[in-house]
């Protein structure tokens, strides 16, 4: 029998693997789960391996939260089985229990509107759901020889199981209930009127392409109003991050550093090398000068220490970084015959989660870039006259 673990961010990917993990047990891989998370390896066509595994899979099992339950994946994921099932294979299951949502918060059941579980029966999460799911399981696939078999191997399994779910829904509600990931920025995104993200091959899983759109107002906007744990900008003037418009987050930034937000921002160093060429407009070092000095009278009017969060660069750079909670934005840098970059703003970008490798690699140059920059301070500011 082969299952589809359907999930959609944090903290129902923890859960998702929990519930692989479960399954593993009582039925000592006599299950067959496939979990993205898992089950794509680095490299392999993602897209087209989620396709087969919603194709081929017996049953579906959907992990809902609160922050998940308008999720455009596992609304296309339930279509899929839903479709696939209505023309079974033969020896495959013809009944209407392929699709198994468990709710791990409570949710009304108008929030599930036009949803395609919109009229299945969904159970939360308890001992007694999990032992109806494992007892349906096995009297489908006949695993385990008789109850007192299944009731052993369940009563076995379940303690990690119900730990593992408190631990992921507790670290969830300390984190708050938003955190800015990948699917969230999509819908964000499109409810701002941003256009359909590229789908390509494994964009799933990995990254998220849109052909225009980098820099604008309304992705600031999307970020600033949103992130709960960190925002880290690698760019040139920031002038969109430090404009009026977001004078609420600024206001309520010195008290969030306080509580653990991590809030950074690069600028490129007027006095750099070669940065006559950063742009092509004859204004720009000077535009660049005033916009340091904007974020830094910013900061001090919020009583933040400007040098703990600004620092400037020199290094020439391939692309502009943004990192919200935990995905890395990033659009590459263009240039023309002369050297000189082409504007990002409504510039292609893409999207990575930080748990794969390349949002992991942009927070890392973000960091190593960092580290090495000016602290922008008093004298740097009064350099800035020079």
């Amino acid at each position: 029998m082969k299952i589809f673990i359907s999930w959609s961010r944090i903290p129902s990917k923890d859960i998702a693997l929990a519930i692989r993990e479960f399954l593993d047990s009582v039925f000592t891989q006599q299950i067959q789960t496939f979990l993205s998370t898992e089950d794509i390896k680095l490299g392999q066509e993602g897209y087209g391996t989620i396709q087969s595994a919603l194709t081929e899979c017996d049953k579906g099992i959907f992990c809902f939260m609160k922050n998940n339950i308008s999720s455009v994946w596992m609304s296309y994921e339930a279509g899929a089985i839903s479709i696939q099932k209505s023309f079974p294979k033969e020896n495959m299951d013809s009944d209407n229990s392929h699709i198994l949502p468990i709710l791990f918060e409570k949710i009304d059941d108008g929030k599930f509107g036009r949803h395609p579980l919109q009229y299945i029966q969904r159970q939360s999460f308890s001992r007694d759901t999990m032992y109806k799911l494992v007892v349906e399981l096995n009297t489908k696939g006949k695993f385990l020889a008789n109850d007192t078999v299944l009731q052993r191997q369940f009563n076995f399994a379940w303690p990690k199981l119900e730990l593992s779910v408190k631990s992921a829904l507790y670290d969830h509600s300390e984190r708050g209930d938003v955190v800015v990931d990948r699917e969230f920025l999509v819908d964000e995104l499109h409810r701002r009127g941003f256009p359909e993200p590229i789908i390509g091959e494994i964009t799933k899983y990995v990254v998220v392409s849109y052909d225009k759109g980098f820099e604008r107002q309304e992705l600031y906007d999307a970020l600033l109003s949103n992130v709960s744990r960190r925002i880290l900008l690698f760019g040139r003037k920031n002038s969109k991050v430090f404009a009026n418009d977001n004078r609420k987050f600024f206001e309520t930034l010195g008290l969030n550093l306080k509580k653990g937000f991590d809030f950074r921002s690069l600028f490129l160093d007027p006095s750099a090398p070669n940065v006559e060429k950063a742009q092509n407009n004859p204004d720009f070092i000077a535009n660049l000068k005033l916009c340091i000095r904007k974020a830094f009278g910013t900061l001090k009017d919020n009583n933040i220490n400007p040098s703990d969060v600004c620092r400037a660069y020199t290094c020439e750079r391939t692309d502009e970084i943004i990192i919200a909670d935990d995905t890395a934005l990033y659009s590459h840098i263009h240039f023309d015959i002369n050297g000189v970059p082409y504007p990002l703003t409504n510039a292609p970008f893409e999207v990575a989660e930080l748990d794969n490798q390349i949002g992991a690699n942009y927070k890392r140059q973000f960091d190593d870039v960092w580290r090495t920059a000016k602290p922008i301070d008093e004298t740097f500011i009064n350099n800035l006259a020079n």
